[in-house]
């Protein structure tokens, strides 16, 4: 009969009995993910030595070792040199189950939010290093208020990166530095509707906080739908819109590029009526099947208003982003943004612009790609083997996956479900301006480690009631 084994030194409990069937390993981690759902373990709870567990228990130290590593690379412990093994902060986590009627999660144990990074990897000590170096050299006039275009340094370190990395000849003249994409985008819709633009055209399925910005700032929003090419450019020309909001590079939510003949046809229709391009360049930096694709302000900066931030690239918190425009619009901007006075602390962006000086911020980006890259395969693995009915659509890129779901799915009830099971997902009507499409949701990877992808597959699969998890 099993029995329960207690540690005296840390209180540890378990169900364990050496009569039972089954790989040590096996048990070993069940037993260890039942305390951690019941309590018995909490966030910041020390875990006793492999070698304490194994003489208690009666096993080989070599089976304690595996099944701690594999909770700590699932997120439920954390392992630090010199510093034992500990429950992690994540740890709040539970596996798949089936919830009573009418429970709800106090907070979802995975947010899959699609705009995430994989905030854990901020890199701390390049940011203190360029964050000392920044104090120590910026001069004394540059501690009072920042300057409204943003800081001298960065908007020629900006400059030089878009060069490099997106094939944009822009000047650090043209560089406007703002608090991130929202506050860029809000700037230049309120400076439109000033200077008489009533509509402007809106990818749907889109980004929903873009057409909200629109419309606070005024601005008629006229829906356009997107396929498997990116924005159906063609049925611009059949609307009274003057400017147009696209992710080019990686649409979103659908991760489907814009074609280069749309892209063509894109810029004429800008050309030929004096029109606008709006470009959110949010996530180009991470393509993985191939070099990023360059810009669409790289084909004509004076008809393409270009937005970029560090948001996925750094962390969100940051809250610095930049807009590059040229001519009577940027002094608009500018001139609006010095009004409001809300330019981002000139202290973070001389440190942006010491890490993109020392190459730090680029080096940073090639080691996330790899990472993400690894997320984004187990992610897709895991949803084709516990869902492999559903449809993955777009690019090897980006942050984010959207998973279109057979039409008889119910999009909210199917949130609802899996935020019991303790996951925050994004549903893809969300995203829709108007015209109807099959459910779907919009996964987030970012944030999530590779050997949890097959816990959140699972638990997608139970909240659509495929799969009971035992």
């Amino acid at each position: 009969m099993p029995f329960c084994h207690t540690n005296l030194v840390t209180g540890l409990p378990f169900d364990w009995s050496a009569e039972e069937a089954g790989p040590l390993t096996e048990r070993l981690v069940a037993a260890l993910r039942t305390a951690l759902r019941t309590g018995r373990l909490a966030v910041g709870d020390e875990l006793p030595p492999t070698r304490v567990v194994a003489v208690e228990l009666g096993i080989s130290r070599w089976v304690v070792t595996q099944a701690y590593e594999r909770l700590t690379a699932e997120g439920w412990f954390d392992a630090r040199a010199g510093s034992g093994t500990t429950v992690a902060r994540t740890a709040t986590r539970r596996e798949p189950f089936i919830a009573a009627p009418g429970t709800t999660a106090a907070a979802p144990d995975w947010d899959l939010t699609p705009t995430l990074p994989d905030l854990s990897s901020f890199p701390r000590a390049a940011w203190r290093s360029a964050y000392g170096r920044a104090l120590n050299t910026l001069e004394n006039h540059a501690f009072g208020y920042p300057a409204s275009g943003g800081d001298a340094f960065l908007r020629e370190q900006l400059a030089g990166y878009l060069r490099r990395a997106r094939g944009i000849e822009a000047q650090p003249d043209d560089v406007v530095i703002t608090r991130g994409t929202t506050q860029g985008l809000a700037l230049l819709c309120r400076v439109l509707r000033q200077l008489g633009h009533a509509d402007i055209l809106m990818e749907d399925p889109g980004w929903p906080r873009a057409a909200l910005v629109a419309q606070n700032a005024g601005l008629g929003r006229v829906a356009v739908p997107v396929d498997e090419h990116g924005l159906r450019v063609d049925l611009a020309s059949t609307t009274t819109a003057t400017v147009a909001f696209v992710a080019a590079t990686h649409q979103y939510p659908t991760g489907v590029p814009l074609s280069p003949a749309r892209r063509t046809d894109l810029l004429r229709w800008a050309r030929e009526g004096n029109k606008l391009i709006i470009e959110d360049d949010y996530d180009a930096e991470f393509r993985y099947d191939r070099k990023p694709v360059g810009a669409l302000a790289a084909l004509d900066p004076t008809q393409v208003a270009y937005l970029g931030s560090t948001s996925k690239t750094l962390a969100p918190t940051l809250r610095l982003g930049w807009l590059v425009v040229q001519g009577s619009l940027r002094r608009h901007v500018q001139a609006l943004l010095e009004a409001e006075a809300s330019t981002p602390a000139g202290l973070e962006q001389r440190t942006l612009a010491t890490l993109l000086a020392d190459g730090a911020y680029e080096r940073h980006l090639r080691k996330m790609r790899r990472v993400y890259q690894r997320r984004r395969t187990a992610m897709v693995a895991a949803l084709r083997s516990a869902l492999p009915d559903v449809q993955i659509s777009g690019l090897d890129a980006g942050l984010h996956i959207l998973v279109l779901l057979p039409g008889n799915v119910d999009e909210k009830a199917l949130q609802a479900q899996a935020l019991r099971l303790g996951a925050s997902v994004t549903g893809l009507s969300t995203c829709r301006l108007s015209a109807p499409g099959p459910p779907g949701l919009v996964i987030g990877y970012g944030n999530v480690k590779e050997a949890q992808a097959p816990l959140i597959a699972e638990l997608l699969a139970v909240a659509l009631g495929r799969r009971v998890a035992v």
